[in-house]
């Protein structure tokens, strides 16, 4: 069995009347020892954590019934393209179209770093649709300040959720990942959501990070000095990994891993 996300490929030998059906080591002529395959070159790789990396092409593995194993992946920047193309042609944002499109940026000059920022709130917006809200977006506030999104539904919930979207350690000061997650989050909670206190979700996206980066906050779980919070990342296949601080008041469990 395969199992594409993340960026991150997991195949498992599944045991058939007591014959691995995935069973590299045998086909190879490889000995066996007590039944176990002995290890092939991208062990030790039996967690998310340890994922080896590999491109596109064939391999030899060598995987005992049960076992999983997991591979490491890039992905093409086409496929972030049709990510975002599914998600427009919904039209669950149409009525908003202007709105949306000038989170992109006004300004003279290509400003990379507005536009990073405003896929971070495309990627919150098709999270919340695909968990079943309706999304609006830029919601006034008694404050003076506009929130990114309201999430609603049907028995009329009305949960704000503002978005923060860090740069990876490799395209900032910070040292770490876990550190470039708590000081992008620091800039909201210090400013604009200090003064909410706990009535604003906080979604961290670090889509951006790549695999090791991102393996290190979820290993890490930080801390973001808000709740509630969600710490995320979604890849191109529409898989959603991430963790909650506090109690979010949205039901996520059917887009969350």
């Amino acid at each position: 069995m395969v199992l594409a996300s993340l960026g991150v490929v997991a195949v498992t030998a599944v045991a058939v009347g007591g014959v691995g059906a995935v069973d590299s080591a045998a086909a190879a002529g490889a000995p066996a020892e007590d039944g176990v395959a002995p290890a092939d070159r991208f062990e030790p790789n039996d967690r998310l954590t340890t994922a080896a990396a590999v491109t596109e092409g064939t391999y030899d593995l060598r995987l005992e019934a049960g076992e999983s194993d997991y591979f490491r992946v890039s992905l093409d920047a086409e496929d972030a393209l049709d990510f975002y193309e599914a998600f427009f042609s919904t039209g669950v944002l149409d009525d908003y179209r202007e709105t949306m499109a000038g989170k992109l940026g006004t300004s003279e000059c290509l400003d990379l770093t507005r536009m990073a920022a405003a896929m971070g709130e495309f990627n919150t917006a098709k999270l919340l649709v695909d968990a079943g809200y309706d999304v609006v977006p830029e919601i006034e506030v008694t404050t003076g300040h506009s929130i990114d999104f309201q999430a609603r539904t049907a028995a009329g919930e009305q949960p704000l959720v503002e978005v923060t979207r860090p740069l990876p350690p490799n395209r900032r000061s910070a040292g770490t990942p876990a550190a470039a997650v708590r000081d992008t989050a620091k800039t909201k909670t210090n400013g604009q959501l200090s003064e909410h206190a706990g009535g604003v979700v906080l979604f961290v996206d670090c889509s951006s990070f790549p695999d090791d980066d991102w393996l290190a906050v979820a290993g890490a779980q930080p801390d973001v000095g808000h709740r509630p919070a969600l710490v995320y990342r979604v890849r191109p296949d529409g898989r959603v990994d991430g963790y909650t601080k506090g109690s979010v008041p949205l039901e996520l469990s059917s887009v969350l891993n």
